[in-house]
């Protein structure tokens, strides 16, 4: 942001095709590859968060949910920090929008041992084979039927545990 705005007010920028420009070369972090080809940091994920809520904004009236399927929480940090800001802005305060799901890695292995897809017999082979210790966002119904919710680092063994246990619910 700071290496876009130069300290000028939004209503002084650039039009949009320079502006993207400029934030693509400027606005992202960047290095070289041994192959030349430039990396920049995070380009798929904003890629993903922007088109996310075009779609959601432009077309709220015939999709009824986006789910982005992705193993970097990156993506889904972008899409909560958008989310706060678009929320927040008077501009978007009224605007109608379609609700940005994720599906991660360990959703999905969590949701497919629900379903039945994944054999009970052979989780602890297929949790070793595919995961690693990684954070994860999630809630617990409590006894009282409150909702906790947690952001922690999970390693297989308690990602097994977890999978036992019908209180939880994996958010990413």
């Amino acid at each position: 942001k700071k290496n876009i705005f130069k300290n000028r007010p939004v209503e002084d920028l650039d039009p949009y095709e320079e502006w993207l420009n400029i934030f693509y070369k400027e606005g992202l972090d960047q290095r070289k590859l041994s192959n030349g080809r430039i990396q920049r940091k995070n380009a798929g994920e904003i890629s993903i968060s922007v088109l996310s809520y075009i779609l959601s904004y432009y077309y709220s009236e015939s999709i009824d949910n986006i789910t982005i399927f992705s193993s970097d929480r990156d993506t889904y940090e972008f899409i909560s920090k958008a989310k706060e800001m678009l929320y927040g802005d008077e501009r978007f305060k009224n605007r109608r929008n379609t609700s940005i799901t994720f599906k991660s890695n360990d959703f999905l292995i969590y949701e497919w041992t629900r379903l039945g897809y994944i054999n009970e017999n052979n989780i602890d082979v297929f949790v070793d084979s595919y995961r690693q210790t990684r954070r994860i966002k999630f809630t617990r119904k409590k006894q009282d039927n409150s909702i906790e919710e947690q952001d922690k680092l999970i390693d297989n063994a308690a990602f097994l545990e977890m999978l036992k246990d019908s209180t939880i619910h994996l958010i990413f």
